[in-house]
């Protein structure tokens, strides 16, 4: 049990020409100023032995995607301190 969209709610695909642009898998940059990660929210169903898994995209300041981004592979890195972030997954009509 799983959702998760393929890029925040800023991103549109017009902006795939701009190399201040990237959108892949984990991060997202739109013109150089936001910067986006992908995260994983896992939530308890009751009576069920699954967890629903809901992918979700997170802003971050820009010091503190940085410093995510060096630390992605580094065994260790779950003890960084938590970054304040806001939800971005694409809303609804």
């Amino acid at each position: 049990m799983a959702f998760g969209l393929a890029a925040p709610d800023y991103w549109s695909d017009d902006l795939t020409a701009d190399p201040l642009n990237v959108l892949d898998p984990e991060i997202c940059i739109i013109n150089g100023q936001g910067f986006f990660v992908r995260g994983l929210i896992e939530i308890p169903v009751t009576d069920h032995d699954d967890t629903f898994a809901w992918n979700v995209w997170v802003s971050l300041s820009k010091d503190n995607f940085f410093r995510a981004v060096e630390l992605w592979d580094r065994p260790g890195r779950e003890t960084e301190p938590p970054y304040f972030g806001w939800l971005s997954n694409r809303r609804q009509p």
